[in-house]
């Protein structure tokens, strides 16, 4: 989460580096010539400042007109882009390949240098189930492939990768390839660490 200014630029540099680390020319280029991840990296851009405002304890008077300024960029940008996340769920680092519907609600939690891409749903097993009931946890280092479904209460360790239509409803281990419906076991990872 972001707390400071410092973690602020953190998160920055590191979402900046996971969609290519662009330059402010190369963003230029590619915000003129209508690439499509530009429009991401924007949404998260912004996503960045919101959480930090948000996350201010004590605010001054310029920081909450800061806070409005930021809410409503993000509101736009949410409805611009179709990808609806909730403050504070995607880590430092995070890429989103191509704009789609993305959905994650405040009860999903998404670690760091993870990567999504597009028709991923994050849901819930019992539509009973609600708030921290039905977290989901995704550790670091993770790839979640075109159209996987992931349904929680769940947890899924570091340096997983979740094939395409895959639907996961059970926890996953660490250093693990998982594809299927329901998702199975595959094979294994090499660690990062």
């Amino acid at each position: 989460m972001i707390f400071t200014r410092k973690d602020l630029q953190e998160y920055l540099k590191r979402d900046n580096l996971g969609f290519g680390s662009q330059t402010f020319y190369k963003r230029m280029i590619k915000r003129l010539g209508g690439y499509e991840n530009y429009y991401i990296y924007e949404f998260f851009r912004v996503l960045r400042h919101y959480e930090f405002y948000l996350n201010l304890e004590k605010r001054t008077l310029l920081e909450r007109v800061f806070l409005l300024y930021w809410k409503y960029r993000y509101n736009h940008s949410r409805i611009k882009s179709n990808m609806f996340v909730a403050p504070n769920t995607f880590g430092p680092g995070v890429m989103i390949v191509h704009p789609g519907f993305l959905r994650c609600d405040s009860w999903i939690h998404i670690g760091e240098n993870c990567t999504v891409l597009p028709n991923v749903l994050f849901g819930k097993r019992n539509a009973m189930n609600f708030g921290s009931k039905c977290s989901i946890n995704v550790g670091n280092n993770v790839y979640i492939s075109v159209g996987a479904i992931i349904l929680g209460p769940i947890t899924i360790g570091d340096n997983v990768v979740i094939g395409a239509g895959s639907v996961v409803n059970k926890d996953i281990p660490n250093n693990v390839i998982v594809a299927g419906v329901p998702a199975k076991q595959i094979g294994f990872t090499l660690s990062t660490n």
